[in-house]
């Protein structure tokens, strides 16, 4: 039984590439809503946000393109916290109006 076991547990392991995915999806999808609500309540600068444009988010500005590359964490590292969320947002309004800049979260 042992033997049958472990190769179920090898399967199912090797089948979970879906769910992983997955999980990165909703965590783009949950950034995008983030920065879309910050603009809209004016802690960042003015821009359109487009998901999986040039990138895995665009925020389209005047004079520049903000790319920004999400990847989310996974069960080894810990919660994003606030401090770096807001750094993170500090990094997107400061960035000049003049130049693309490429991002990651």
């Amino acid at each position: 039984m042992e033997k049958g076991t472990q190769a179920l547990d090898k399967f199912w392991t090797a089948s979970r590439s879906g769910a992983w995915a997955g999980r990165g999806f909703r965590f783009q999808d949950s950034v995008t809503s983030l920065l879309a609500i910050s603009i809209w309540s004016d802690r960042l600068l003015s821009g359109a946000v487009v998901p999986e444009g040039f990138d895995d988010i665009v925020v389209e500005r005047a004079e520049t393109l903000e790319l920004i590359q999400v990847k989310s964490r996974s069960g080894h590292r810990p919660l994003f916290t606030t401090s770096e969320i807001r750094g993170y947002e500090e990094k997107l309004s400061l960035n000049s109006p003049h130049e693309s800049r490429h991002s990651a979260w």
